[in-house]
């Protein structure tokens, strides 16, 4: 926890960086603030609910990774994913789209990714997102933001020279509850397995991101 805290100072420092490079597109389920600097959503804000959940016949996982048609030439990243060693992370993930074909095949444009270690994604931050499923299913209308923070010296990868965030957050509001719960997590390749262990408060990812969060949808 303290190194987080220690963390999160570092990166009030820093932020907001290249905001001027950013551009909000509205998808059917999410919204994407993509950099076109970095090559990465700052944040994508996105509800869940009961009823997204829930139908009759959910939509096998398409697997279709293609640049978004609102900023076709900043998220042509196939290349720049290809064979560098990190997986496409979803922000807005597929599973929470699997009742609408749009949405689900939205859920897969590079405007909606960013690079994450295979252990980040598939270990720690996939267990968040089953975790809000659970949450949605229990509680309904449930607001998740999530997003990616860089440094300054953070590494590059592919012909666009796409950033690798050093950190990757998400924040789930319960709306039922009116609880929030916050996190950050390193996109490193050695991560703990409790999700409590990333736990920070609101502001310190407000202060992080640089971004501000509304409940509005």
């Amino acid at each position: 926890m303290k190194s987080i805290l220690r963390m999160l100072f570092v990166f009030a420092l820093l932020a907001p960086v290249c905001l001027a490079q950013n551009v909000v597109i509205k998808h059917k389920v999410y919204t994407t603030t993509f950099n076109k600097t970095y090559r990465f959503p700052v944040v994508v804000k996105w509800w869940l609910t009961k009823a997204v959940l829930h139908c009759q016949n959910p939509l096998a996982r398409p697997d279709c990774f293609c640049p978004d048609p609102l900023l076709p030439f900043y998220t042509d990243l196939d290349s720049d994913y290809y064979r560098k060693g990190f997986d496409r992370g979803h922000n807005c993930d597929a599973a929470d789209c699997r009742c609408d074909t749009v949405a689900e095949y939205e859920s897969f444009y590079y405007s909606n990714m960013c690079p994450q270690t295979a252990t980040l994604n598939r270990g720690i931050w996939k267990k968040l997102e089953d975790s809000c499923r659970t949450i949605a299913e229990s509680y309904d209308s449930t607001l998740i933001w999530c997003g990616s923070v860089a440094k300054a010296s953070a590494k590059k990868i592919g012909p666009d020279s796409m950033v690798v965030p050093n950190y990757c957050w998400k924040i789930v509001y319960i709306k039922r509850r009116n609880k929030t719960l916050s996190y950050v997590f390193p996109n490193d390749t050695v991560l703990s397995g409790q999700l409590s262990s990333y736990l920070v408060s609101a502001d310190s990812v407000k202060h992080l991101s640089g971004i501000k969060f509304t409940k509005s949808r």
